[in-house]
């Protein structure tokens, strides 16, 4: 199976020429990528992102500006920046490479980048989306959410997109506090 670890989100508020719309459910921002994996490893998987979310307060996440893989002159995917939560979402992705490790999984080989795809370019991305990847981390505030939980995803490729599902919902800390009203605050465009 292949999976994926996540913080869930909503929509964003993409500008004007971006590709809309979207096979999953929702977006998401990725914790850490398993790839394919065997169904007996879900389980391990599982106890690691308990473990992560059991040493992680909840916090607030902001998602803000733009930037892109590989880089700003050749880019291939744009992403969505994370703004306030950063160090946050870093400290949880390495308790989680940790906690994977620790039970047996290869460690992430490249540095951690928080961020959510927000489009693909094959062979080029939209003049829109460039635009706005040009403009770097100081663009427009796209949403904000407050995370209080991760979430172990299966993957399944078909030629519509992904399809996502969730095996399983931790949440982050003991004792967490009650969760905000709303999922992902979109800014609004006046």
């Amino acid at each position: 199976m292949r999976a994926f670890g996540a913080i869930e989100l909503a929509e964003l508020a993409l500008p004007e020429g971006f590709p809309r719309g979207s096979p999953s459910a929702s977006r998401h921002l990725t914790l850490r990528f398993l790839g394919e994996i065997p169904s007996e490893a879900v389980e391990r998987a599982r106890a690691a992102f308990e473990e992560a979310a059991g040493r992680s307060a909840p916090f607030r996440l902001t998602v803000a500006g733009f930037g892109a893989f590989p880089d700003l002159q050749r880019p291939r995917i744009a992403f969505a920046a994370v703004a306030e939560g950063r160090a946050e979402v870093i400290t949880l992705a390495g308790r989680l490479d940790d906690a994977l490790a620790a039970r047996g999984f290869a460690r992430e080989g490249r540095p951690f980048v928080p961020h959510v795809t927000v489009a693909r370019g094959r062979p080029s991305l939209p003049d829109a989306v460039r635009r706005a990847v040009a403009a770097g981390p100081t663009g427009p505030t796209l949403g904000e959410t407050w995370v209080d939980e991760i979430v172990l995803f299966s993957s399944r490729l078909t030629p519509s997109g992904p399809i996502h599902t969730a095996l399983a919902r931790l949440p982050l800390g003991p004792g967490r506090p009650p969760r905000p009203e709303g999922t992902l605050l979109p800014r609004r465009q006046d």
